[in-house]
């Protein structure tokens, strides 16, 4: 675990400021909005956790958020491979790639706190499972504030 930890987003969606602000976020980079975002903000982040699914993922631009040791973390899946990134954003900062499913209990038990800790808040986005595919295009189309939960609706006849 990283001894400096600060909630850091960056999005490509104009949108996520103002959630980024309600989920305890200090520093907010609109990768997509904000001219040379990956020079102005380079050496600023220990730790990024990727959830980004897309194979067009400017990998190489994020490695420079990371500063020297900084640790990247996959645990999106994109269905294609990853983007090639260079040997020498690597090598200069000594930088870690990894990937990661799930962790162990005690690592999720120590996120866990962590999160309670530094008062990290969920923005939890439901909808009904029969509303499944819906939420499929919409996600595509970037309707999405985060990510869906498919949640079974109550029976009341059971």
């Amino acid at each position: 675990m990283c001894s400096r930890w600060e909630p850091t987003i960056t999005s490509p969606q104009p949108k996520m400021k103002v959630s980024a602000t309600s989920l305890s976020a200090s520093v907010i980079v609109l990768v997509l909005t904000l001219a040379d975002w990956a020079r102005t903000n380079a050496r600023t982040l220990d730790l990024i956790i990727c959830t980004v699914n897309d194979p067009r993922l400017p990998l190489n631009d994020y490695l420079k958020l990371l500063r020297t040791k900084g640790t990247f973390i996959q645990v999106g899946a994109p269905e294609d491979k990853l983007p090639q990134l260079s040997a020498g954003a690597l090598i200069g900062k000594a930088i870690k790639i990894g990937g990661s499913m799930i962790g162990s209990a005690m690592e999720i038990e120590e996120m866990l706190q962590l999160a309670v800790t530094k008062q990290v808040k969920a923005w939890v986005q439901t909808r009904p499972m029969k509303d499944a595919n819906q939420a499929v295009v919409d996600m595509d189309a970037g309707k999405a504030r985060f990510r869906y939960t498919l949640v079974n609706e109550h029976d009341s006849k059971l």
